[in-house]
């Protein structure tokens, strides 16, 4: 399973979720509103299994592909954290609060 978490230019901060064969399968918008340090806490459960992890979440979004591919077209848009790792320089204050590198 991959993973994407996107900040938008305006502190929105958003988890995009693909299926095995890089299919979109959910979308969960914000989570900049979520607990301080809150992504760090969840991303052993995320890289066992994405779609499991997010299936209960609040802020499931209802048709997620055409807002990750808004962010696709926006070179403002930066995707901070994968399955692969979390990469504060490119997170504005949401992700860092959110990843736990900044208090609130």
């Amino acid at each position: 399973m991959a993973y994407q978490y996107i900040e938008d230019n305006g502190g929105g901060l958003y988890l995009f979720v693909f299926d095995g064969g890089g299919a979109l399968v959910a979308g969960i918008g914000n989570l900049e509103y979520a607990g301080a340090g809150e992504g760090a806490e969840v991303q052993d459960a995320l890289r066992a299994d994405a779609v499991a992890a997010v299936r209960t979440w609040e802020g499931q979004l209802e048709d997620p592909r055409p807002v990750y591919d808004a962010f696709c077209a926006d070179w403002t848009a930066k995707i901070v954290a994968d399955e692969r790792g979390v990469y504060p320089d490119r997170m504005g204050r949401a992700a860092m609060i959110y990843f736990g590198i900044a208090e609130r």
